[in-house]
């Protein structure tokens, strides 16, 4: 989906063909939450973090702070914008992450087993944020995981084997 390897067949997303010529197209609109969320840092706080994606689409400096402290207050990370990312817990990374893959608006959410390096009571905080976040902008949200306590929060399941769909 994000074109970081050549597939067979043809993919669309938004009406878009994921190709070279559409790729930065349908990225800008794809927020991805990974395992580690230390392989998503970038910045020195949580606050440049959060904006580097606005940065790199040229958001205007007084629309980035305002969707970074915005985002921030709603997924609860307000108090922490000011910290270094990687002295974070392990929930509150995860937090920064899913921060800054919703500042972008995205249409997609990608959670490739975002949610397996935190405790439960951060799990089920991101579950309800990932719920409004579906429900008032409208997101789909592909979460890629192996806990099938996690499959309860979803519309549609597809369950993979070796690639291969056992269970649509």
């Amino acid at each position: 989906i994000l074109g970081l390897l050549v597939a067979d067949g043809e993919i669309k997303i938004n009406d878009l063909e994921l190709n070279h010529k559409n790729l930065k197209k349908i990225i800008s609109k794809i927020g991805v939450v990974l395992e580690n969320p230390d392989d998503q840092f970038v910045a020195e706080t949580v606050m440049d973090d959060i904006a580097f994606c606005l940065e790199n689409m040229n958001v205007d400096k007084k629309e980035i702070k305002s969707r970074v402290n915005k985002i921030a207050k709603f997924v609860g990370i307000q108090d922490i914008l000011e910290r270094e990312p990687h002295s974070l817990s392990g929930g509150q990374k995860q937090l920064v992450s899913l921060a800054s893959a919703l500042v972008i608006d995205p249409d997609i959410l990608i959670l490739d087993e975002a949610l397996t390096m935190i405790d439960l009571d951060v799990r089920e905080k991101i579950y309800k944020i990932l719920e409004q976040v579906n429900k008032i902008n409208k997101i789909t949200i592909i979460n890629i995981t192996h806990d099938m306590d996690e499959i309860l929060y979803g519309d549609n399941l597809i369950i993979l084997d070796n690639g291969n769909i056992v269970l649509n």
